[in-house]
């Protein structure tokens, strides 16, 4: 049997609470209970089926049988258990610590997917830029947990403001994405001056900036041009 305890162990430390009290990432529903072993009467009843005749369904064959349905019961199960690790551990590497948010990884992914839309369709699509200015400042005079707060509040503004159809997150640096799928260039420049008007941020300057999303353009180009824009309206 495969022993994965390691396993369980991560997943219990990881879906500890953090001290401020937030989610360390969103919960998945748990993993079903290990079955009970087969009845008798079920692993005859599955034997069979399998093709035995009832005239040769020995005490030999009924514990032969009884131990592979066990067996085969008990990988499925392992599979379920490890299956849904997996899918916890991947949202734990997709979310961001501090602001609960997408992280650059995920949000990578999201243009990749947006490049193949543009790809497909042709229709126009961007990459959204949201940058706080003075963020290191607060950290150099405040503290991590004040910096941290800062990104934390930025998050929530975000999350009420975002359409719900645009993936969004948190790039690193003080920026955070938006994908903008099927968007004209008046809609992205209308959804960035709402956004910096909504960052009323204390000691916080916000800016916005864009790049097109472009069919067979790596992700980490888009979030280059998309920087770039940002530098140049400095």
């Amino acid at each position: 049997m495969a022993d994965i305890s390691p396993i369980k162990e991560y997943s219990r430390q990881a879906n500890q609470r953090r001290p401020d009290g937030g989610p360390t990432y969103r919960q998945l529903p748990p993993h079903r209970l290990k079955p009970d072993p087969r009845s008798p009467d079920q692993v005859k009843d599955a034997t069979i089926v399998l093709g035995v005749p009832k005239d040769e369904f020995t005490p030999r064959v009924h514990e032969a049988m009884t131990l592979v349905f066990n067996e085969m019961d008990s990988l499925r199960w392992e599979l379920e258990v490890c299956t849904a690790q997996r899918d916890r551990l991947d949202i734990a590497l997709d979310q961001h610590v501090s602001t609960e948010l997408a992280n650059r990884r995920a949000l990578y992914r999201h243009l990749r997917r947006a490049v193949e839309h543009v790809e497909s369709t042709g229709e126009q699509s961007f990459l959204l830029l949201v940058k706080l200015f003075g963020w290191e400042a607060i950290w150099r005079k405040a503290g991590f947990e004040t910096a941290e707060g800062v990104l934390r509040k930025a998050a929530i503004i975000l999350e009420t403001q975002v359409p719900s159809s645009a993936p969004y997150g948190y790039l690193d640096g003080g920026s955070f994405g938006i994908v903008l799928n099927i968007a004209s260039l008046k809609e992205v420049e209308s959804l960035g001056s709402d956004l910096v008007d909504q960052m009323n941020i204390a000691e916080i300057t916000c800016n916005w900036a864009s790049a097109p999303i472009e069919a067979g353009t790596p992700a980490t180009a888009i979030h280059a041009a998309a920087e770039e824009d940002a530098r140049r309206r400095l």
